[in-house]
């Protein structure tokens, strides 16, 4: 049975848990690791498992889904066997409401050839797949908790230092939804406060978001992150003419360096730096972004930010430099259009 969404399943010992190949047929060996019986409708499961089978040996992982002989579901993975033990995961499985249904795992070996010999299999875990819910966000907050969350309105922001949404968790999936973030009110003498968003965890997504009028539009601390699809726009003149603060990414900020995080297809536009990359900043990858109207440097990098990627990005109409690195390392680029040299 499975209790608290999970069911291991051990073999004591690897030859305990065998599936011995003989006849002719393709399928040689059809071993039915364990039957589950419970309530397994209308949801979504998943199996790993540890598995070994000789060299020359296709074999397979199985998880069925039978409602006793009608509409069977199934999930499979094959494996070449080499002797050597092997982890193997399965594609989700998922039933739905229309039978009973009952699972069953199995171990199937192919080859022609594989009569007599055997296939083992060790630490096999079936898990029940669970969605959260979004969080619903319609104000400005610390995201500290792993999940996903999803903007559910615009938001104003009304200070002059700190960011509207921090996320200091790990593992964080921050969308949108097309809603605009905006900065308000007079501005501040701080380098790149107000924030929009603040990343200083890792492995985190924030997706389709509008953030307009702050001096550091999307601001990354941590490592691993993924930025994709959002706009930062239409910084506040006194922000360009004046206090020359404005920057749409910022990537790493003084002995906080920001390491192998994505930009894909993102808008910035009319602000002082599209992106800044500094303080040793290293395996950030910008794809496909589009890079307009800053008033100084469409991208800056410095401060032996080296190893960093810029493939088929549009930077543009960038009022001195679109391209701009000093004391920085080697960084690559490749099948970038640029207006302003």
């Amino acid at each position: 049975s499975i209790e608290d969404g999970v069911a291991k399943i051990y073999v004591s010992a690897p030859s305990e848990g065998n599936c011995w190949a003989s006849g002719p047929n393709p399928s040689h060996c059809n071993s039915i690791i364990q039957t589950l019986t419970g309530d397994y409708n209308n949801k979504k499961f998943k199996v790993r498992a540890d598995l070994k089978a000789p060299v020359g040996v296709v074999a397979s992982l199985e998880l069925w889904a039978a409602p006793w002989g009608q509409n069977l579901k199934s999930s499979y993975k094959k494996f070449n066997g080499n002797g050597e033990w092997q982890t193997v995961e399965l594609d989700v499985l998922e039933t739905d409401d229309s039978q009973d249904y009952y699972l069953s795992l199995r171990l199937v070996a192919y080859s022609p050839d594989a009569a007599g010999t055997t296939v083992y299999w060790d630490n096999v875990e079936l898990v029940e797949v669970v969605e959260e819910e979004d969080v619903e966000i319609d104000s400005c907050q610390d995201i500290s908790e792993p999940g996903s969350y999803i903007l559910t309105r615009d938001i104003d922001f009304n200070s002059n230092s700190g960011a509207c949404i921090t996320i200091s968790s790990n593992d964080v999936v921050l969308e949108g939804n097309d809603y605009t973030i905006s900065k308000i009110g007079s501005p501040t003498t701080y380098v790149v406060s107000p924030m929009g968003i603040l990343i200083s965890g890792t492995n985190n997504t924030v997706k389709n978001i509008k953030l307009k009028n702050f001096a550091g539009g999307i601001v990354v601390q941590g490592d691993g992150n993924s930025i994709r699809n959002n706009e930062i726009m239409e910084v506040d003149s006194i922000y360009n003419h004046i206090r020359g603060l404005s920057i749409g990414l910022v990537v790493g900020t003084s002995d906080n360096p920001a390491n192998h995080n994505i930009f894909d297809s993102n808008i910035i536009t009319g602000n002082n730096y599209g992106v800044q990359l500094r303080a040793e900043s290293t395996g950030n990858i910008f794809g496909d972004n589009k890079i307009e109207g800053s008033l100084e440097r469409g991208v800056y990098i410095y401060e032996s930010s080296l190893g960093n990627e810029f493939d088929n990005n549009e930077i543009c109409s960038s009022g001195s430099y679109d391209f701009w690195c000093n004391n920085a390392g080697v960084n690559m680029a490749s099948g970038n259009s640029f207006e302003t040299n």
